[in-house]
């Protein structure tokens, strides 16, 4: 059950939920780089770091 969870075990979801995350958004950004939308890269990222 959930509420036995350690302090381990939540950094392990919230890393691969984050890992997961930082994925899609690195594929966004080589998608949208190619298309040559620096403007829409540098948006993401700029969003991503708030």
């Amino acid at each position: 059950p959930v509420k036995d969870w350690t302090d381990e075990d939540w950094c392990r979801l919230t890393r691969s939920k984050l890992h997961k995350q930082i994925m899609e958004m690195q594929k966004k950004i080589i998608r949208e780089r190619k298309k040559g939308n620096i403007d829409l890269v540098l948006q993401a990222l700029k969003g991503y770091g708030n």
